[in-house]
């Protein structure tokens, strides 16, 4: 078994890290020893001019979270669960979840470079229920990608509802 240690010395806003595999007493205070003599010794004051970089946006977003309206959703929700209704009669019960997310995110370096990102994405989740008599059984799908609630122009909402539901009837 290899093992080690990782030692952290903060000063103000500069922090330093060091991993060593002498985990002795001797050995952690000689290494954490060294590390704030070199915090120490880096230079307080540091002026940097951030330069923003410019990047393709892979996922345009078509429709964002916040903008969408609620019975759009609901439509959604509603042909999942009536997907997975429709599968059988053995589906007693199912659930239908709508999640997305639509985070902004800054993010600058000690280099100079600073860049920005709009982070969005959309799931939908179907839980189905199936019961034979005394037993029941459960089967869930929950498609999600990086677009708004466009997700579902290509992504239907049957494609969370049936599967939930075939993997129910099947665990029977």
């Amino acid at each position: 078994v290899i093992s080690g240690a990782g030692v952290r010395v903060c000063h103000g806003l500069r922090c330093i890290d060091a991993y060593d595999d002498d985990t002795s007493s001797d050995g952690l205070i000689a290494g954490a020893g060294q590390l704030a003599a070199a915090v120490r010794s880096t230079p307080t004051a540091m002026h940097i001019h951030l330069t923003e970089a410019k990047h393709a946006n892979l996922h345009p977003i078509l429709h964002y979270p916040v903008d969408t309206q609620q019975m759009a959703r609901l439509k959604v929700l509603r042909e999942a669960t009536s997907a997975a209704r429709d599968v059988s009669p053995e589906i007693v019960q199912v659930q239908s979840h709508s999640t997305d997310s639509d985070q902004r995110v800054w993010l600058a370096n000690s280099e100079g470079l600073s860049a920005e990102d709009r982070r969005v994405w959309s799931r939908l989740r179907t839980l189905a229920v199936a019961s034979a008599g005394q037993e029941n059984q459960t089967g869930s799908a929950a498609p999600a990608a990086l677009p708004g609630i466009e997700l579902f122009k290509t992504v239907s909402p049957e494609a969370a509802g049936r599967p939930a539901a075939d993997i129910a009837i099947r665990m029977l």
